[in-house]
């Protein structure tokens, strides 16, 4: 009896949530939310550009894509989450997002495995504070070195930004999860206390704030582009992943899968609402 009452309130809590999001509509025009304190330039070279992609590695990324990575594509019902191949649309989307937001200092990691480049970035990370960056933040590059999300995307982790060294790992041919991560980043470049943010996610009120500053921001991008497509993909999408986030605060791993279902039903009914194409998407969001 009290292993059902907690399914009930897992479930009872995901459906609340995901009505919550129906319920908040995002702007049609973007809130653009340049870093706080940053230049709008960054020194990138050929040999260090700020989009990187992983070289080709047919066997890692075929095991990756096609066993480990299994679970979040159930969990998502999206057969291109972690699918480890970086369409050029896509990158174009991640490209213009920065742009936007002049996002300079952000490093992207298209399908890339870089256990010393990150180390770097770690190091000379100076907007965190060293006592965060060589704790939690060592922790963080100690699992990225042994665990690759190269190879076990999907199963351990997913797509994200790691603000510890202010990089961005993308794992999806996904425009709105690019987006998303995106959203991340720009959110983290309003916070002085980067750190204390950071470690904020282990609250889990703090945690579902970020993962919804982060949708809420991908959202009001379609909306402010006009891409019809790409915002049925977005309720689709990023619906259940926010409903893995609640139901895993809850119960940890089995209810991430149920907290996702209520998102999707949510999720499916949004999209279906979306009117059709009628006008071009634009290039880039109308902005203020």
């Amino acid at each position: 009896m009290e292993a059902r009452t907690h399914w009930v309130r897992l479930s009872r809590t995901a459906l609340c949530l995901a009505i919550l999001l129906v319920g908040c509509n995002p702007p049609t025009i973007y809130r653009v939310a340049p870093p706080k304190g940053e230049p709008p330039t960054h020194g990138w070279t050929e040999a260090d550009p700020q989009m990187a992609f992983g070289r080709p590695a047919p066997f890692v990324d075929a095991l990756g894509h096609y066993v480990f990575s299994l679970p979040t594509k159930l969990i998502l019902w999206n057969w291109r989450a972690c699918n480890h191949r970086i369409s050029p649309e896509t990158a174009a989307v991640m490209a213009e997002c920065l742009r936007v937001n002049q996002l300079a200092k952000v490093k992207v990691r298209f399908n890339q495995y870089s256990p010393g480049g990150e180390w770097r970035r770690l190091v000379q990370n100076s907007d965190v504070a060293p006592g965060y960056r060589y704790t939690v933040g060592v922790l963080m590059w100690l699992l990225y070195t042994a665990l690759p999300d190269r190879l076990f995307a999907g199963l351990i982790m997913t797509d994200y930004y790691n603000p510890f060294t202010n990089t961005l790992n993308i794992y999806s041919d996904l425009p709105v999860v690019v987006l998303h991560e995106g959203g991340h980043a720009k959110d983290f470049g309003q916070v002085t206390l980067k750190g204390t943010y950071a470690i904020a996610r282990i609250l889990i009120p703090f945690e579902l704030w970020q993962e919804y500053v982060a949708s809420e921001d991908a959202i009001s991008w379609c909306l402010a582009t006009n891409d019809r497509e790409m915002e049925r993909s977005a309720y689709r999408l990023l619906y259940p992943a926010f409903g893995t986030y609640v139901g895993g605060a809850i119960i940890p791993i089995a209810g991430g899968l149920i907290g996702a279902i209520p998102g999707h039903i949510v999720g499916r009914i949004r999209a279906s609402k979306v009117p059709p194409q009628t006008t071009p998407p634009r290039p880039t969001p109308v902005t203020q």
